[in-house]
């Protein structure tokens, strides 16, 4: 976009017409239809700046031009920060003989606007072929070099569906990107509270290398600046097993004040949700208000994706006078994949019959313990009720590991 101090023409030419002709019969209106004309131009002039920001922000970039030339109140309206504040972009890697490339206008707004920018969206179409990649690698250097040269102010960055782990990238073509993403967590906005990478695909020492850079941003920073919202979904490549990883668990817990978070399926440990519990559950309880406390976990599950975690379900509830059975019974229908489940609450004996019922067609269930919870004076019918139940059950698998008490809650 050209800078839009040259855009702008002198100040005689502001103003009103003083001749109107309809464009298309080139006759001239009436008397009464100029002053109807003159009345709706004047109204629009006299508009108070905050409606004329509501509304150019509704414009796109070629009518916004037109519109700074129409007089110096627009004009000067026109150059609000408010109206260059968010920003989204797509980078195709492509040429073409008919116009300039797609990051071209990218890059001279970033120039010309990228002191007022504050939220930044960059969505990538990936490439097919090494000369896309290697241009694509040219414009997200350049944008970013630009980013710290203007100071941009940003608070939200977007770079979203790079897929690095095509066969398009080369090996230091990956590097460039991701030494250019680092190198602007080093040297650039000193007020991101949200970043997106969704898509990017790293193989694991590129991503971790990555994280540690969000990091150590973070803690350069805090408390005056820090993330509070991570969008990780497909951050690593769909062949690569994260969850056996222990340095990804490392690097989330240390995000402090992480409130949203966002992964894909493969990033999913035991490890990761200890050290989640540990940092935002466990010890003092924090209030929502602080952000501190992380209010949404969001888990992405990909077919391409490995699958290989051994999942493990612990479940112990005070639900005395609440019941829970049927949402139990459709979260280990939901997962598929359990392997080992543990209950300790006020569950009614027929569950327990519809739990090894599941257990029987849900093949990779091979441990099931239940404690069923009762007050003292109803133990003893439970314990009978139970054993009668268990009686018809007398031949279940040879692998599956069972067992059902009664348990006295006082």
């Amino acid at each position: 976009m050209e800078n839009l101090e040259e855009s702008i023409g002198e100040e005689e030419n502001y103003g009103i017409d003083q001749e109107y002709s309809d464009p298309e019969t080139g006759e001239y209106f009436s008397d009464d239809s100029c002053d109807c004309i003159l009345d709706r131009k004047i109204t629009w002039l006299s508009l108070p700046r905050l409606c004329l920001e509501r509304v150019f922000s509704f414009l796109p970039d070629r009518d916004r031009k037109t519109a700074a030339l129409v007089c110096r109140q627009w004009h000067n309206v026109m150059r609000s920060p408010s109206l260059w504040r968010h920003r989204r972009f797509h980078f195709s890697g492509r040429i073409s003989k008919f116009r300039k490339p797609d990051y071209s206008s990218t890059i001279a707004y970033v120039s010309h606007l990228g002191a007022y920018l504050e939220r930044l969206e960059v969505t990538v179409c990936p490439p097919r072929k090494t000369q896309a990649a290697l241009r694509l690698k040219g414009a997200i250097t350049q944008l970013f070099s630009e980013l710290i040269r203007v100071r941009a102010p940003l608070r939200s960055l977007a770079v979203m569906n790079l897929e690095l782990d095509r066969s398009a990238w080369t090996s230091s073509l990956r590097a460039s990107v991701v030494g250019c993403l680092i190198s602007f967590l080093q040297r650039g906005s000193s007020k991101l509270n949200s970043i997106c990478l969704s898509g990017m695909r790293n193989c694991i020492h590129q991503g971790l290398e990555l994280l540690s850079a969000l990091l150590h941003y973070e803690t350069r920073f805090y408390p005056r600046c820090y993330i509070s919202s991570l969008d990780l979904e497909a951050f690593f490549s769909g062949s690569v097993n994260v969850y056996l990883n222990s340095s990804v668990p490392d690097n989330l817990s240390q995000l402090q004040c992480l409130t949203d978070l966002r992964l894909s399926y493969s990033c999913l440990s035991d490890e990761l949700l200890m050290a989640l519990q540990q940092r935002h559950g466990g010890g003092r309880r924090k209030s929502s208000r602080d952000g501190n406390t992380l209010q949404t976990f969001l888990l992405h599950c990909c077919l391409k994706e490995p699958h290989q975690q051994h999942l493990n379900l612990d479940f112990g509830a005070n639900n005395f006078g609440e019941s829970l059975d049927e949402e139990l019974l459709e979260l280990v229908k939901v997962c598929e994949r359990l392997v080992e489940l543990s209950i300790c609450a006020f569950l009614e004996i027929r569950t327990v019959a519809r739990l090894l019922d599941m257990s029987l067609t849900q093949s990779s269930l091979k441990e099931i313990h239940v404690r069923i919870c009762s007050f003292n004076e109803a133990a003893g019918e439970e314990e009978e009720a139970l054993e009668e139940m268990l009686s018809s059950y007398l031949h279940l698998p040879p692998d599956l590991c069972f067992s059902a008490i009664i348990y006295p809650f006082e």
